[in-house]
């Protein structure tokens, strides 16, 4: 583990996905809710639009060198630090109970 985060979530996008913003949302919400110590990897493909993705404290937004889903999951799983990685699609949607779920596993 390379510092004190407990679970690194890793989304790869291609372009602005509309459901993106709410899926990061409900992970800050959820996770901030349990203290759970957490960063969010946001994946863009190279020259994505992200729209008005705002990079919060918890989330940071790595643009691939190349293109292709592949790519931006094995370079999420390299830029993070947490002890756990959970990979989700962009255009997931996930309730707190999803969530919750997660963290008991």
């Amino acid at each position: 583990m390379k510092n004190s985060v407990k679970l690194s979530v890793i989304i790869p996008v291609r372009n602005f996905e509309a459901q993106l913003s709410q899926l990061v949302e409900t992970l800050e919400f959820v996770l901030i809710g349990y203290s759970i110590l957490f960063e969010i990897i946001v994946c863009a493909a190279p020259n994505s639009d992200l729209g008005d993705l705002r990079n919060g404290s918890a989330t940071q937004i790595l643009e691939s060198a190349r293109e292709g889903r592949s790519y931006q999951l094995n370079d999420g799983a390299e830029k993070s630090s947490g002890e756990w990685l959970f990979f989700v699609h962009a255009d997931s949607v996930l309730d707190s109970n999803a969530i919750v779920a997660l963290l008991s596993a």
